[in-house]
């Protein structure tokens, strides 16, 4: 059996930049609203003051003091009024700085949270980094601005489903997948928009690994055909979205391989290697994955001499971008020159294979090469 080379990408997130705190909140600047409204007071000439005061319909002038001492007594009242809306209104400013207070406190908590867990996963001790992200979750699901708490619940549920897909934790990978997907939706993410189809495919992945083919079939089907239906209305297709869509071809062509849909396989596969060779180079080793891939189903097919010229290709990127895949690629050659009858050649790629995978510790590809080793024994003894 030929090896493919998977090139899994690492846990990661972008939840420093949701939670990157500097400096204090300004306070919210207030509008005064002309709540009260103040007596219109008619000025004669001879200098008093006059108010209209209704008394059996009769109008009766006041003296210069009792005017000044009811305007005093009103003035007195206006000021308490002013007062107690001005304290109020300190009072909700205070409120709304220990607000900010508060939310910036917690969301200190939750980066530190984060970057500890970020940190574990480096590290590889994807237990504590599982505690400490949901510890994270807990504090940003409990903040009242749900445009800041869904936006980083959601970042912190990927994360967790990221972790559960390394864990082997498929029940939990596919929970939180689809959480994830759904926390999508709420905020307003478009079904053609990277992050969603990034998610389906990891989710489709999940379905892979549970042995549910058809739930990954239509997982891998969506993935492709609505990031396809995309390019095609883009004039200018930015980069992360074609390597995306390199991404989705090549997961899309390693399940179709799998369930034995070789076709449809060769054409995903023929895709992301153009793909590859457009956005990250001919000699880039990711490029060298995909032709390997490829090759392994051109020799499926019964093409060998396509697959072996494709598997030189990828060792010889491999040599200078990524000399750990070279046992697996020479492995690869190997098993394709024993498909074609040439004997001595396949002994001497896959012994050249056994040296590297021994080099590199490579315990996989290290069964692989001593199973065909005891075939090809057998059939040329």
């Amino acid at each position: 059996m030929l090896r493919q080379v998977l090139s899994l990408r690492k846990v990661g997130g972008g939840l420093g930049n949701l939670l990157h705190v500097t400096g204090t909140t300004s306070p919210l600047q207030r509008r005064v609203s002309p709540f009260f409204q103040l007596g219109k007071v008619k000025r004669h000439r001879n200098g008093t003051l006059q108010t209209q005061r209704n008394n059996a319909g009769d109008s009766t002038k006041m003296t210069l003091e009792e005017s000044i001492a009811n305007i005093v007594n009103r003035d007195r009242l206006i000021l308490l009024g002013l007062g107690g809306v001005f304290i109020g209104l300190l009072f909700l400013d205070s409120k709304k700085r220990n607000q900010n207070d508060i939310f910036r406190k917690k969301a200190l908590k939750i980066h530190e949270s984060v970057t500890k867990a970020q940190e574990n996963v480096n590290e590889g001790n994807y237990p504590e980094a599982v505690k400490l992200y949901r510890a994270a979750m807990e504090l940003a699901k409990s903040e009242p601005k749900e445009d800041v708490s869904h936006q980083i619940t959601l970042e912190i549920v990927d994360q967790l489903a990221n972790l559960a897909y390394e864990l082997n934790d498929w029940q939990e990978a596919e929970e939180l997948f689809k959480e994830t997907l759904q926390r999508m939706v709420d905020i307003g993410y478009e079904k053609d928009s990277d992050a969603v189809i990034e998610a389906s495919m990891k989710l489709a992945k999940v379905y892979v690994a549970m042995g549910n083919n058809d739930l990954a079939t239509e997982g891998f089907k969506f993935c492709k055909e609505t990031l396809d239906a995309k390019i095609q209305t883009l004039s200018d297709i930015p980069d992360d979205t074609l390597a995306l869509f390199g991404m989705t071809l090549t997961e899309y062509g390693t399940h179709y391989k799998a369930i034995g849909q070789l076709d449809e396989s060769e054409r995903a596969f023929s895709r992301a290697l153009a793909i590859a060779k457009q956005v990250l180079g001919p000699v880039h080793g990711q490029t060298s994955v995909i032709a390997n891939d490829l090759a392994t189903v051109y020799d499926e097919k019964g093409r060998y001499n396509k697959a072996e010229r494709l598997v030189h290709r990828a060792i010889s990127i491999a040599r200078t971008t990524s000399p750990e895949n070279l046992p697996a690629y020479t492995y690869n050659l190997g098993y394709i020159l024993m498909h074609k009858g040439e004997f001595s050649k396949a002994k001497k790629a896959l012994r050249q294979a056994l040296r590297l995978a021994e080099e590199n510790q490579d315990e996989e590809t290290l069964e692989l090469i001593k199973s065909s080793m005891m075939k090809l024994d057998v059939d040329t003894s």
